[in-house]
C-alpha cells in the first residue's frame, strides 16, 4: 500500500470535571488506593452537562483546525469515529459538524465505527479514500463519554476508562512507501466486550432497573487479556516483517487499554520504553477510540515523536478484533 496523505494538524480535549484516583474508589465502593493499585490510572476526566459528546468533539477540532491552519471551507470531508453514540439517528459526524453552523454548510460527514479501533479503521479509509482525488483534506474526530456507561459492579473495567476527544486533519500528498495496514476480527471471542441493550435484540424500550447491567459495558478483562497476548504479538510480527522494519526503529502509540497490558504487550513486543508512547495513560485512562489520537496529539505536541518518524498505531477493539498502521509522520 501507498500512503496518500500527510497530517496537518491534531488537536484534543479533556472535559473540565476531573475524578482523583479516590474519587473512583468511593464511586466503585472500593477500599481506598484499589483503583490505583488495580487500574494504574491516577485520574481521568468526566464528560458531565453542560458537556457533551459534540462539545468536546467541538473543542478537538478547533484545536486540530488551528494546528493545521486550515478552515471549514477547506476540509473536504469530516469522518466520526467514535464508539459512544449521540443519538441513534442522525450519524455523530453530521450532529456535530451542526455546532459550527454555516462556515462547515455543505461539507459531507459519516461515521465509522469500530469501537475502540475506529480511529485506526478511519485512517486506513481516509488513504484509501485519497486514492481517487475527490477530497484535498479529511477531518477525522473521536469523542467518548465511557464513564457514564460503565458499570461499576465490574471494578477490573469500569475503573480503567476516562473521557475525552481528539481529532486529526488529513491532506492528500503524492503517493509514497511506507504505509501498512493489518486488521484481524477473532469473532468466536465476540462476547469478551459488549452491551447488549440498545440495539435491535434488546431494545431501549425494554430497559427496566432489573436488567440494567445489560444496557453497560462488560467486558472480560482477563479473557480478553489472553486473547491479545495470544494473537496480537503474531499479528504485529507479520506487519514488521512485511514493512521490513525493526521493534527499535518505530515510534508506537498503543491503544491505552490498561496500563498492566501495555506493560505486558511492550515487554512481549520488543519495543524499547523510549519508542513505546503510553505512559499518559494514568492522567486520563482509557479513552475508547479517542485514546490513539489523544496520544498522537501529545506526542506531535511535546516533540516525543518527530516529522519523518515510522509510527505505528495499535490496539484492540470488541470483536475480537485487532488492527496495526504503520505509517510515516
Amino acid at each position: 500500500m501507498r500512503q496518500r496523505f500527510k497530517i496537518l494538524g491534531t488537536g484534543a480535549y479533556l472535559p473540565a470535571t476531573r475524578l482523583s484516583d479516590a474519587d473512583i474508589d468511593l464511586r466503585a465502593n472500593l477500599p481506598k488506593g484499589w483503583t490505583r493499585k488495580h487500574s494504574g490510572v491516577i485520574h481521568r476526566h468526566e464528560c458531565r452537562f453542560p458537556e457533551s459528546l459534540g462539545s468536546m468533539a467541538e473543542q478537538a477540532i478547533i484545536a486540530a483546525l488551528q494546528d493545521a491552519r486550515v478552515d471549514w471551507d477547506g476540509i473536504d470531508l469530516l469522518i466520526d469515529a467514535s464508539t459512544c453514540r449521540e443519538q441513534p439517528i442522525p450519524c455523530n459526524a453530521a450532529l456535530i459538524k451542526a455546532r459550527f453552523g454555516s462556515t462547515a454548510d455543505q461539507i459531507p460527514c459519516f461515521d465509522v465505527g469500530s469501537t475502540c479501533l475506529s480511529f485506526v479503521v478511519a485512517l486506513h479509509l481516509a488513504n484509501s479514500l485519497f486514492s481517487d482525488e475527490c477530497y484535498r483534506r479529511i477531518l477525522i474526530v473521536s469523542s467518548e463519554a465511557a464513564l457514564a456507561g460503565v458499570n461499576w459492579a465490574e471494578q477490573e473495567s469500569a475503573t480503567i476508562f476516562g473521557d475525552g476527544a481528539a481529532a486529526v486533519v488529513l491532506e492528500r500528498c503524492e503517493p509514497g512507501p511506507g504505509f501498512y495496514f493489518t486488521h484481524e476480527t477473532h469473532s468466536a471471542h465476540a462476547a469478551l466486550c459488549e452491551v447488549k441493550g440498545g440495539g435491535h435484540g434488546l431494545p431501549p424500550y425494554a430497559y427496566h432497573v432489573g436488567n440494567d447491567a445489560d444496557f453497560r459495558f462488560h467486558m472480560d478483562g482477563p479473557g480478553v487479556f489472553r486473547v491479545a497476548r495470544d494473537l496480537r504479538p503474531p499479528m504485529i510480527g507479520r506487519l514488521l516483517a512485511e514493512a521490513g522494519m525493526a521493534a527499535d526503529s518505530v515510534q508506537v502509540v498503543p491503544h491505552p487499554a490498561s496500563p498492566a497490558s501495555l506493560r505486558l504487550m511492550r515487554r512481549l513486543l520488543g519495543f524499547p520504553p523510549e519508542h513505546y508512547h503510553q505512559s499518559s495513560i494514568a492522567r486520563h485512562g482509557n479513552l475508547i477510540a479517542a485514546g490513539i489520537p489523544y496520544v498522537l496529539d501529545l506526542c506531535r505536541r511535546s516533540g516525543a515523536i518527530h516529522s519523518g518518524d515510522m509510527v505505528l498505531l495499535m490496539g484492540t477493539s470488541a470483536g475480537y478484533s485487532q488492527a496495526a498502521l504503520l505509517f510515516r509522520l
